[in-house]
């Protein structure tokens, strides 16, 4: 993969060093350095099995590479663990997976509820309809 820097004086985003992960023996990323600045706009482009959602993954904070720092708005995500890290996310990230992972038996408003009362949020009504 191969980006731009962001641009002078932007906030940085997301900033990645020495990011590997494997799968067993087979190492599926290698990502020296990346970084993507506030309001910047990314492609994750590559073969199937490339690494993509793998990155993707990393970071949203679902998986935890094998070496490398991981930084989201500001957040050192590597260093984060149980309860900070799902609070972390619950408050700063939006993942949609390839396949949804919603409880059957709720609305689409409850399932939004559940999620804000997962992060440790208020559940705000007003959001969820506006959403």
């Amino acid at each position: 993969m191969t980006a731009r820097g962001p641009a002078p004086g932007a906030r940085t985003m997301i900033a990645v060093e020495g990011l590997r992960h494997r799968y067993g023996a087979a190492t599926v990323l290698a990502l020296d350095s990346w970084r993507a600045a506030a309001g910047e706009h990314r492609l994750v482009l590559g073969a199937s099995g490339s690494g993509k959602t793998t990155l993707l993954c990393i970071l949203a904070g679902l998986l935890r590479p094998a070496a490398g720092s991981v930084e989201v708005a500001g957040q050192d995500l590597v260093r984060l663990a149980g309860p900070r890290l799902d609070r972390f996310r619950g408050r700063h990230v939006g993942f949609v997976p390839q396949k949804l992972h919603l409880v059957a038996s709720l609305s689409v408003a409850d399932n939004l509820v559940l999620a804000q009362y997962m992060a440790g949020m208020a559940q705000d009504a007003a959001r969820v309809r506006e959403v």
